[in-house]
């Protein structure tokens, strides 16, 4: 529970330095950007993982 608490704090952390300097030296909209590609990555890769996992289960 201990990793899980770190990873959300430094995941905290990360995400809000990451977006105040996207916000500081370009704008708001390259922050909201940044934020919808990474989420397209994490879907992504959701995707890829749970079609993987179907596809063991098949065989």
């Amino acid at each position: 529970m201990a990793v899980h608490e770190s990873l959300l704090a430094a995941g905290l952390i990360t995400g809000s330095v990451v977006g105040g300097q996207l916000f500081q030296h370009y704008s708001m909209q390259s922050a909201y950007w940044f934020c919808t590609l990474l989420l397209m990555i994490a879907v992504s890769v959701q995707i890829t993982l749970s079609l993987r996992i179907k596809r063991e289960k098949i065989r």
